[in-house]
């Protein structure tokens, strides 16, 4: 099987492409998957997550680790209501 993330080209997709072997990129399977964890939480360490651009010209970056520290925040703040 090709490595998805390996393609590198558009027209190798389709040919490469099964809705099971998307399940080999991430850590959760059909009958227990966490998005937060996929998107945010196993990324820690590995940098920046989102780069915004104000419209006044300010910029800012939030790193995986300051992301995944406040959605756990919010997460339990949510859980505490």
């Amino acid at each position: 099987m090709t490595d998805l993330l390996a393609i590198e080209r558009y027209d190798d997709i389709g040919p490469a492409f099964s809705w099971d072997a998307l399940w080999t990129l991430f850590d959760g399977d059909r009958s227990r998957m966490n998005i937060a964890h996929e998107c945010i939480d196993r990324h820690r360490g590995k940098g920046v997550a989102a780069r915004i651009q104000y419209a006044d010209g300010q910029r800012e970056e939030i790193g995986f680790d300051e992301l995944a520290d406040d959605t756990a925040r919010f997460a339990n703040w949510l859980q505490a209501q």
